[in-house]
This record gives structure tokens, sequence and C-alpha cells, in this order.
């Protein structure tokens, strides 16, 4: 099998500041060259002078690098978040200590990357901070160690957390670049997270989500869910439209799949991409007229966002392939002689979203394409309901919150003491919506099941 050599260019951090009495200078170390799927070290000398404060080291490490601790004199070491760190109640006695990491390669990493670490400190009662410059490392793997069309996706470890990319191809049907993911996650079923990163000049448009809320924003891909599909792996897609004079030839796909491990921790993966048939899915758009479902698949994204709300079963007929156009049929369904309600979206400033700096979290009870008033929900919750026009929908929440666990324990509320059973907590950050993952990352909270 051929190797794959990643060339780590040594240019190594060195950075002195003078603050008061101390002189701080840390130099990073890393080797020059090291094989993929090998493992190299990482040296940190710091130089403190007299300083015996309470201390941190950050290193930052891009996904397909996995870190371990060798020596780190007495400090606590973490690795999470892609973020290897050391903390010091108390520093050493000596003026200058080396700390070392030892680093796991993944295989299929490729490109350069840069890695940036800070030493932080408490200085008087004050905080302060030395950026170190970044190393710089460029791992050159070689395009055909991905290239196994051997690859059996029915041989896969249904313990070992994966995710792969089927090499992005043209669908003849419509000239769009289809993009198909492989989620085998095992037993893992809560809170799970497609990224992907787009060029600039592409469009991308929903396919298949498996029921996760698909979102295409400042050139990435989110396929979110805050429960993942029962089935131990799957696939979703999503069609990528070129604009302008853009070809495949200019596709150059990153990605990133996280979940939540055992102990409630979020753990992110590369996305690796191969040469592999995903054909044996029945969700994908390359056998025969399929194609033409491209945009059906948006509709029933709609559909299944009808089931936030009373329309969810009518929603659901937005997945019945051609029958696509029915997601929002389904949600004009219940509302009857409400329809012409729509006009009146304007009016939706009543009881509409107050701006909430920082993070925050709502529960969300319905989902409506059409307007309706948020009173028509009081014969259900007895707290003042919201409205949002969010994604071409009427969304409706309930609550504000400023930690997780509250608007928790206000959805598990609203599913024991109301006929709402499909209730899930929303979240915001200043007033804009985000995933729950990403707001409890931004306020380092605890995701509570």
């Amino acid at each position: 099998m051929v190797k794959y050599f990643v060339i780590l260019f040594n240019l190594a951090g060195i950075v002195v500041f003078n603050y008061f009495y101390y002189t701080i200078n840390i130099e990073v170390k890393a080797p020059n060259e090291v094989q993929a799927g090998e493992k190299f070290t990482v040296e940190v000398k710091i130089n403190k002078s007299d300083l015996q404060s309470f201390a941190r080291f950050q290193m930052d490490f891009p996904v397909g690098f996995n870190v371990t601790p060798l020596s780190v004199e007495n400090g606590d070491f973490t690795f999470k978040d892609q973020k290897a760190k050391v903390l010091w109640l108390k520093l050493p006695q000596a003026n200058e200590f080396t700390i070392s990491f030892e680093v796991m390669t993944d295989p299929t990493v490729d490109g350069v990357f840069f890695f940036n670490s800070q030493f932080s400190y408490i200085e008087e009662n004050d905080r302060k901070s030395v950026d170190v410059q970044a190393i710089s490392i460029r791992v050159n793997g070689n395009p055909m160690a991905n290239n196994d069309t051997s690859f059996d996706i029915n041989k896969m470890d249904p313990n070992e957390i994966l995710c792969y990319r089927q090499k992005p191809y043209v669908d003849k049907n419509d000239g769009s670049i289809m993009v198909n993911i492989l989620v085998n996650k095992g037993d893992k079923f809560d809170f799970g997270k497609i990224e992907e990163k787009i060029p600039a000049g592409f469009l991308a448009v929903n396919k298949e989500n498996r029921e996760g809320i698909f979102m295409f924003q400042d050139n990435k891909v989110n396929i979110n869910w805050m429960t993942m599909p029962t089935d131990p792996k799957y696939v979703v897609s999503y069609k990528l439209i070129p604009e302008g004079a853009k070809t495949i030839a200019d596709l150059n796909l990153e990605g990133t799949f996280s979940y939540l491990d055992g102990t409630g921790n979020t753990k992110t993966i590369a996305i690796i991409e191969k040469e592999m048939n995903l054909s044996g899915f029945d969700v994908l758009a390359d056998n025969g007229n399929n194609g033409n479902n491209g945009n059906n698949g948006n509709n029933g994204n709609n559909g299944n966002n009808g089931n936030n709300g009373n329309n969810g079963n009518n929603g659901n007929n937005g997945n019945n392939g051609n029958n696509g156009n029915n997601g929002n049929n389904g949600n004009n369904g219940n509302n009857g002689n409400n329809g012409n309600n729509g006009n009146n979206g304007n009016n939706g400033n009543n009881g509409s979203l107050d701006p909430v700096t920082g993070v925050s979290y709502s529960v969300q009870i319905c989902a409506l394409k059409n307007y309706r008033n948020p009173d028509y929900f009081k014969k259900f919750v007895k707290d003042n309901v919201k409205i949002e026009q969010h994604d071409g929908w009427n969304k409706y929440t309930v609550g504000t919150f400023k930690e997780y666990k509250e608007a928790r324990d206000y959805r598990v509320n609203i599913w024991s003491t109301t006929t709402i059973d499909d209730a899930f907590v929303s979240a915001y950050n200043s007033g804009q919506r985000i995933t729950v993952q990403e707001a409890l990352m931004v306020s380092h909270q605890q995701w509570y099941k």
C-alpha cells in the first residue's frame, strides 16, 4: 500500500514578552518529518522567570490529529474539542521547564495546517496571555490512498465511529454535483452534526437529510440531529450547483462529523473521501430518473419540519418521491380556512422574539408555512408564545432561558402536561438561531438528554 508522507515544516514558535518583572519565553518544537499514521512528539519549552502563579498552556490541533501527554510537569492535561490544555494551579519552581505531547496523525490528512498556541497566567490578580507564533505543518497525502474501490461498507466495524464521503460526481440528469456521506455511528443515538466547507461559487441544496436539519450558510453545509437515526449506519446527501464557470474540477471539500460520547462530551472526526460505491442505499440519485427528486428532497425536508407542529404527519408526505410538493400541502391541510392568514405575515411582530444578548434557549412547539396568530396556542400552553420567521417557516417558541438545562426541563414539562409531544429546544446567539450544540460549546454548558 502506498505510504503517506507528512512533512512538518519546523517553524518553531518563539515569543518573548516583558510584563513588569517577568520575561516569558515560549518555544514550540516539532520534528521535520513524520510518516502519516505514526506518532511524533511536540515539545514546548517554557521560560517563565520567577513566575509562580496559576497558568495554562493551550495548543489547538486540526481534526485528524490526536494528542496524549508525555510530560506535563505536574500539570493537569486535557484534550477536548481538538484543544490540548495543561493547567497548573501553581507553576513549577524551576525558571525553565519543558512539557511534551505525543501526536498521532490520521493516515488521510492532507494539506497545510496551522497550530496555534497560547500561554496564560495570573499576575497581581490580572489574567495575562502570551500568543505563541503558529507552527505551519504541511501534510502530503497520496491521492490514491483513498481510492479503495474494494471498500465494503457491510464489513465496517459497527463499534467504530467513522464518516466517509463518496467522491463527488456529476448527476447526468441535471448537471449538478452529488455529494453522498456515509455515517457509521454504531449505537450512538444522541446529538450528531455534519459540517462541510464548500468552496465559493457553489450552491448547496438538500437531497436526503435523514430527518436532520439541513442548513447552507456562509459556504458551510450543516446537517444537525438532536437524535440521530436508529440505523447503525446511514447515508445523507446533498447537491452542489456550480455558479458561473465553476465545475467539479474546482471542488475541494473538507468536512467533520461530531457526536456525543457516553459521557456527554463532544467528539469530532474528519470526513474521509473515498472512491466508493454507495449504490446499496436507495436514497441516492444515481439510479435512473431519481435525479428529478432533488427539489422534492427540499420539500420533504420542509415536511419533516412540519413535525415540529400539529401538521407533522401531513408533512411526511414530502418524502414520497414525486409527491414531494405535498410537504407544503400537508402544512396547509390542517389550516383549513386559515389559509388566507398567510397574508397576515406582517402581523407576526405580535409576540415576536425579543432580542437577548449572548446565548439563550427557547422551546419550539410548532412550525407552519402559513401564519397563525400566536394566541391560538394558548389552548396548549399558558406562557406567552413568540413567533419568528426562519428558513421560510413561521416558528412558534415558548420561554427564554440562559441555561440549557432549564429549557430542557421546560420541554419535558410540555411533553408531560400538554398534547404537544414533539417540542424541542432551540438555541440563539444574540437573537440569531444556531444549533444547540454550537450554543453549548460557546456557553461551556453541559448537554442533558
